[in-house]
């Protein structure tokens, strides 16, 4: 197909159309689900417009769909690595820096997709790019497309050749020591054009975030590991002896057998083997196992599919049961407490991947028994990835399940803290008590204002919820603390208006509290403000305040 056609670029279009490509470069895998033979015309259409068009942004990915499809192979691929490098040793003789600029990214990108040695064609590409970057007669187009196969021949190219920075596995260490070299040069360089630093500032940072990639994949690949060691060793007898002939003793045998088959996939029916498990963990969950029990419900998780959300949900209950404070003699329940550590500083995406969405608001809402049991050095930090991940569920899934349970498990730790009662023993130490209330009244403050204030779509019909589960938090903790934060002078929006409103109901409401004169000034000043939005939304907005400082006045 093409074979005979000349295809050519419009006079004046040249930007337009290269952007248009960018665009395209993400659609063949799209089209590859639709149709294979749809995306091989779209590809080789395109493969066939002439250098200097922008082309080289879309034979990455060109290839690659059509590899993945089985419509190229890597025959094909060598022909195209041959031919990019012709045209870009002919373009260099020539001086022709939009040919020069197009061949040198395709050819950075493609040689990461072959499986034959192309040390050749890589260091021809470094080359490359040392000259361009380093000759005034290159162009600022040329040098700025130079620093982007840079980043190309070290990983992918967020927004070219992918989505996400990521490098490639196989990339020698002195191709990205040569490529840093080189684009720190440029971008230190004061005599280089200002577009020029720019691109090759642009290119480093990218190359940082591939670095970070690298590490995500490597602890990602220990994590998968130790799973797979996981599934291969748990034997739910050695971890826990029942009585004889005991019901125990049937749980743990099914669980067992269950397990064994979810990890081989043998089962039939998965619904009514998931249905089964769900109900064996949830018959657990007032019984204290032992702490390396962990590692079965572990490894429920991790042979669980994301939609199997009753098995997920059965296994973080039982995970977070066990953090009750009933251990029987002999029994250490430190995996469970180390398990749920690991739970709460995941990444939203991996933890909700591993639990299911619906089990975050089980883990946050079980802080008091989690910080119980750890350091003090860490329950900070807990705490506030606990909290981000609920944030993280209003940003992405539109809910506020977790910000609400992770409020209330809040207002638990503080009520227990501040009991008078001699015969009770405080589980949580003062300097985590002090950190959780500069918490509330700092960040936790912060973040509501920013995400569940009546401005925020999301949350416009059920912010009242969670600022009033907020502010039986902030009931809590003393005046002395509250004043010595700047709870009450943050700057002047719409959502920080909401919240220092319903901020300054509370402190009003207060005897003899000592903010309630600046209080009642910060409810005068808002009150009178003229905020310059006028859309219908601003004008809905500040409608709720005012109502929220007149019943409060």
């Amino acid at each position: 197909m093409c074979e005979e056609i000349d295809l050519s670029i419009l006079v004046g279009v040249d930007q337009k159309f290269k952007s248009i490509l960018i665009g395209l470069a993400h659609t063949f895998f799209a089209l590859s689900a639709i149709n294979v033979k749809l995306m091989k015309c779209v590809a080789c259409t395109l493969i066939k417009l002439p250098w200097g068009s922008g082309k080289g942004f879309i034979m990455h990915n060109a290839y690659k769909a059509c590899l993945d499809a089985e419509m190229f192979q890597q025959e094909d691929l060598s022909n195209a690595i041959l031919d990019c490098t012709d045209v870009l040793r002919k373009a260099i003789a020539d001086g022709s820096d939009m040919i020069c600029s197009d061949a040198l990214f395709a050819l950075a990108s493609l040689c990461s997709l072959s499986t034959a040695n192309v040390q050749t064609e890589t260091s021809l590409v470094v080359e490359t790019i040392q000259k361009v970057l380093s000759d005034v007669s290159f162009g600022n187009d040329c040098k700025s497309i130079s620093a982007l196969a840079g980043c190309a021949i070290v990983g992918q190219v967020p927004g070219l050749t992918s989505f996400t920075p990521l490098a490639h596995q196989l990339v020698k260490k002195e191709v990205s020591l040569s490529v840093v070299k080189v684009l720190n040069e440029t971008a230190s360089n004061d005599s280089e054009e200002l577009k020029c630093r720019d691109s090759a500032t642009i290119g480093l940072g990218v190359l940082c975030a591939m670095k970070s990639s690298i590490r995500r994949v490597r602890k990602n690949r220990l994590v998968f590991e130790k799973t797979k060691q996981i599934d291969r060793g748990v034997d739910i007898e050695a971890i826990i002896q029942a009585r004889d002939g005991s019901v125990l003793e049937s749980i743990l045998h099914e669980i067992q057998a269950l397990l064994r088959m979810k990890s081989q996939h043998s089962h039939e029916d998965a619904a009514a083997t998931n249905n089964k498990l769900s109900v064996l963990f949830s018959s657990l969950e007032l019984i204290a196992m032992p702490g390396s029990f962990s590692r079965v419900i572990e490894m429920a998780l991790s042979t669980t599919s994301r939609n199997d959300a009753e098995v997920k949900t059965s296994s973080v209950s039982l995970l977070i049961s066990q953090l009750k404070s009933r251990r029987r003699i002999g029994f250490d329940g430190r995996g469970f407490v180390d398990l749920s550590t690991r739970l709460a500083k995941m990444p939203y995406q991996e933890l909700t991947d591993l639990i299911g969405i619906g089990s975050l608001p089980i883990i946050t809402k079980a802080i008091p028994d989690l910080l119980n049991q750890l350091p003090t050095s860490v329950c900070e930090g807990v705490l506030k990835n606990l909290w981000t991940l609920s944030q993280d569920e209003i940003i992405r899934n539109s809910s506020i399940s977790s910000t609400e349970a992770f409020l209330l498990g809040l207002k638990k730790i503080m009520l227990d803290a501040v009991k008078n009662d001699p015969g009770s023993k405080q589980t949580i130490s003062p300097a985590v008590l002090r950190a959780l209330q500069k918490a509330t009244i700092g960040y936790i403050f912060s973040d509501l204002c920013k995400n569940a204030s009546p401005s925020n779509p999301v949350c416009m019909l059920n912010s009242e919820n969670i600022w009033s589960s907020y502010i039986r938090c902030l009931e809590i903790i003393p005046v002395a603390v509250i004043s010595e934060s700047d709870v009450l002078k943050s700057e002047i929006n719409l959502g920080n208006i909401y919240g220092i409103a319903l901020c300054a109901r509370v402190l009003s409401s207060m005897s003899g509290s000592s903010a309630s004169n600046r209080t009642r000034k910060i409810e005068t000043f808002i009150a009178c403000q003229n905020y310059p939005g006028n859309s219908n939304n601003d004008i809905r907005v500040i409608d709720q305040i005012r109502a929220v400082l007149v019943t409060s006045l």
